[in-house]
């Protein structure tokens, strides 16, 4: 069986959602991110809300600044007003987000 590689953009923010979790050591070349793994690969690991929110205030940033960003993660890069930005990050920690450490 084949494994698709992630495209270089989307390995730099899930590296960089890894960081700011304090996932440091995580190494992505050996997570399974088809859709044929057991579980989901965000699912096994989480993250208190501040270091979500420092995550999600990052990738906010990197949208609207640079398009590669934009290109590599929204259906139309084109649209950068901050509601479709906003709603690209609520997007991605809604379906990739790791699970909230409850207090």
């Amino acid at each position: 069986m084949s494994e698709r590689k992630l495209a270089p953009i989307l390995k730099k923010v899930i590296q960089k959602q890894f960081e700011c979790a304090g996932h440091k050591d995580v190494n992505l070349e050996k997570i399974n991110f088809t859709h044929t793994a057991k579980t989901p690969w965000y699912s096994e690991y989480t993250w208190t809300e501040s270091q979500q929110d420092k995550f999600l205030d990052w990738l906010y940033t990197k949208l609207s600044s640079d398009v590669k960003y934009r290109e590599g993660i929204m259906e139309f890069p084109n649209l950068k007003t901050s509601n479709r930005l906003y709603a690209t990050v609520a997007e991605w920690n809604l379906m990739f987000g790791f699970k909230v450490e409850e207090k």
